[in-house]
């Protein structure tokens, strides 16, 4: 009663985050940090009353969570104020000032320093609470259900024709929404983190056993028949949520997705007439290729009516490119004068406008356009290597799964979050998805379950993946 209660606290957030408008609004993001605070208590008061003592991160997601954290200390103890001259056309930092992190926007670098530390605790949380393979799938099921309905609801309202967030509300400085994000990018921003998740819940019954499963007599994956196909289609849908959403690095980012699971599919393809655990032969309609089908007939009937406006968005990133290029080089220029340590989380807005260049000066930008070149401005050498190296542990410990033996849910989800994590990452260097906190949580929390591996989980015979 106790784990079912937990988990119910550890799903509202993630549940929650994008459908109060992506979470992109104030009020929105503190609803849901103190959510994700109550869910860490919730946690903790389960190892309590289950005398568990607190399993830590790895160490590699200590040692990375450390330094990024230490940096952002630094920076909200020494905040610096701007000295401006030419009629603040121009600006110069305190003498000494790059010494040591610092910020020139101490407010901002709290919020958001309290925001992405609030994320690593509900991160934590996820990865304590599992005891085994079977309870990070049931995390996972509710994801993807709230991705399901995300797409259905986008693609309903994308065909109504509506100008108000989830019929409800006008957005107050962007037209181009879809479902309840006031920015159609971020929902294909979000959905892409779920889509790899859904074709792995599809894909999962279709799996080979390994020699060790059988021996152990855990691998009886053959599923049954309508959750493949309902998985499926679910993929099928948030696909095509994606493409009519004409979102051009979100189309990118899930064509890539899908190439990858098809690849990683195809490499663990049952063998034709294998037996299972329990010496039955292998059905032909449970075989791998049933998800694709389903998959493709459920996602390209859709993508097809839309493919028009995707190539035409296309066709105008050349005349937009040169905009982003010149935030690009900016940025880099201001970059060159703190190099090491940034000016402080959140920064953006406070020094890019004294590099903005004179071809884009009539134009606002809020973001960078790429997650990455922005962490550089605003932490630096020194702050980005910590939090990439975050990102690339995440990466690796699904992946490590891949090779797992001893469970067929940790060996076919690891793969799909890894895929998840990557595009994610891949996304955040041609936009900006982890500066929205919907899209942030919901990373980090597939991060988290899939660095779950690594620690001593139980396991469920017979019945593990049935």
């Amino acid at each position: 009663m106790i784990a079912r209660l937990t988990r119910f606290f550890l799903c509202l957030p993630l549940v929650l985050a994008p459908w109060l408008w992506g979470a992109t609004e104030p009020w929105s993001i503190r609803f849901v940090e103190y959510l994700c605070l109550l869910a860490v208590a919730c946690v903790m008061l389960q190892l309590l009353l289950e005398r568990r003592w607190p399993t830590p991160f790895p160490r590699l997601h200590l040692l990375c969570t450390f330094l990024g954290a230490s940096i952002l200390g630094f920076q909200l103890l020494r905040p610096m104020q701007l000295e401006l001259f030419a009629g603040g056309m121009l600006y110069r930092l305190p003498e000494g000032a790059i010494r040591w992190p610092f910020t020139v926007a101490p407010a901002v670098t709290a919020d958001w320093g309290f925001r992405w530390v609030t994320w690593i605790l509900f991160g934590w949380a996820l990865w304590a609470h599992p005891k085994n393979p079977q309870e990070v799938r049931s995390i996972l099921k509710v994801l993807v259900w709230n991705g399901l309905i995300l797409a259905v609801i986008g693609i309903v309202q994308f065909l109504s024709g509506t100008d108000r967030l989830l019929w409800l509300r006008k957005p107050r400085y962007l037209c181009t929404l879809f479902g309840p994000f006031v920015y159609h990018n971020n929902f294909a921003a979000y959905v892409n983190l779920i889509f790899p998740t859904a074709m792995g819940l599809a894909l999962l019954p279709g799996l080979r056993p390994s020699r060790r499963e059988i021996n152990l007599n855990q691998a009886n994956s053959s599923g049954p028949l309508a959750a493949q196909i309902f998985w499926s289609m679910a993929a099928g849908l948030i696909l095509a949520s994606v493409s009519l959403a004409y979102s051009r690095s979100g189309s990118i980012v899930v064509a890539l997705t899908l190439m990858l699971i098809l690849l990683d599919a195809w490499m663990r393809r049952r063998k034709p007439n294998s037996e299972n655990a329990s010496g039955e032969k292998n059905s032909a309609v449970k075989d791998w290729r049933l998800p694709v089908l389903v998959l493709l007939a459920g996602g390209f009937l859709l993508i097809g009516g839309n493919l028009s406006k995707v190539l035409m968005r296309f066709e105008r990133t050349a005349t937009e490119a040169p905009g982003r290029t010149l935030v690009y080089e900016s940025c880099w220029q201001a970059s060159r004068t703190s190099p090491i340590w940034g000016y402080g989380l959140g920064s953006f807005t406070s020094i890019y406008p004294y590099y903005r260049q004179t071809e884009i000066r009539n134009l606002y930008y809020e973001y960078a356009h790429s997650d990455w070149v922005e962490l550089l401005l605003e932490f630096g050498w020194a702050g980005g290597l910590p939090i990439a190296g975050w990102a690339l542990v995440a990466l690796v410990y699904p992946l490590r799964e891949r090779w797992n033996r001893t469970s067929p849910i940790r060996r076919s989800l690891g793969s799909v979050l890894a895929i998840g994590i990557l595009g994610c990452l891949i996304h955040a260097a041609m936009d900006f998805p982890l500066k929205i906190a919907s899209i942030q949580l919901t990373w980090v929390a597939l991060a988290a379950l899939g660095a779950v591996g690594g620690r001593q989980l139980g396991t469920k015979t017979k019945t593990e993946d049935s």
